[in-house]
This record gives structure tokens, C-alpha cells and sequence, in this order.
């Protein structure tokens, strides 16, 4: 019987195929692979090596197929697996955010709530000239510390209140 299971396994079936291909539950197909000391290749507990169609994650340790990784042009696929590209970018993004309203001052020019007694998604960063916007936060947040510097000078902090009402008063000057 284990044969048949380490035949099955090379063949680069996940659980639930060899499962379905042997007429048995998931449950048993797993309990008799484990039984047997076995591991399937996409299995995600699996840290053992991985082969060409497979690759290990370095943020959660994973090894899965490529088809959970983003394409890049280097070895056909980012480092991260897609969950944990997710998870840093947004981890990321939250802290290019705090980072932006410290160098702002940390609180609302025109209202003076501040951050961290508020919290940090209440702060839009408002261009003093629109004219000279290079870019939206959605891209500048994803730029250089340099060129966020660069970008941030041109505007002032204002809570979401504040910076409505600064909108408002532009729209209605047009």
C-alpha cells in the first residue's frame, strides 16, 4: 500500500487527487501519508526541497507550486508567495503612511488633531498648488524616501474633515 502511495506522490499529485484517485477521503489519503512518512510537493507544510515547478517561500517557509508566486522577469517568479506579498505590502504601506504624517508634524494644520491620538487613516496630505502634483499618494507611497520628501514638501497635513472643506472651497472658486 505504500507503494502505491509513493507512486502516487511522484507522480506530483496533491492529497486531495490521490484521494480522488484511489475512491477514499481526503482524511484517509492524508492520515495513511503521514502514517507512511510522506510528504506530497504541494503540500504547505512541506519544508523539505523543492524542484523546478515548486519554490520556497523565505516569509512563511512554504514551499508551493509557482502558480502561488507573482511572475517577475529574474527567475520567473517573485520571492514571496502571493499571501505574503499581500500581507508585507500592506504592513509597508501603513508605515510609509505613519512616516509621512510624522515628517508633516504629526497633526492637522488647520484643526490641530493630531496623530498618534488619531488614527493615522484620518491624515490626507493636501498640495498647496495642484499644479505641481507630481503624483498620488497611491504612487508615491511606493517611492523613494528621496522623492516622497520631495512630494510632501509641496503639500500640508490635513485630517479628512479638513482637507473635504479645503476641496470644497477649490471647487467652488472654479
Amino acid at each position: 500500500m505504500e507503494k502505491i502511495y509513493l507512486e502516487l506522490i511522484n507522480e506530483g499529485l496533491s492529497i486531495r487527487k490521490i484521494a480522488e484517485k484511489m475512491n477514499i477521503s481526503f482524511s484517509s489519503a492524508k492520515y495513511w501519508i503521514n502514517k507512511y512518512g510522506l510528504k506530497t510537493v504541494f503540500n504547505p507544510h512541506n519544508k523539505s526541497t523543492t524542484d523546478e515547478n515548486t519554490k520556497k517561500c523565505p516569509c512563511c517557509g512554504y514551499i508551493l507550486s509557482k502558480k502561488y508566486f507573482y511572475k517577475s522577469k529574474n527567475d520567473g517568479v517573485q520571492g514571496y508567495c502571493k499571501d505574503c506579498c499581500k500581507k508585507t505590502a500592506g504592513t509597508k504601506s501603513i508605515e510609509r503612511k505613519i512616516w509621512a504624517i510624522g515628517y508633516k508634524g504629526s497633526k492637522c494644520t488647520k484643526c490641530n488633531i493630531q496623530y498618534p491620538d488619531t488614527p493615522y487613516v484620518v491624515f490626507d496630505f493636501h498640495h498647496l498648488d495642484p499644479t505641481k502634483k507630481d503624483m498620488q499618494w497611491e504612487r508615491i507611497r511606493l517611492a523613494s524616501e528621496a522623492k516622497m520628501r520631495k512630494e510632501l514638501d509641496k503639500c500640508i497635513l490635513l485630517c479628512a474633515n479638513c482637507h473635504r472643506i479645503e476641496e470644497h472651497k477649490i471647487h467652488l472658486s472654479k
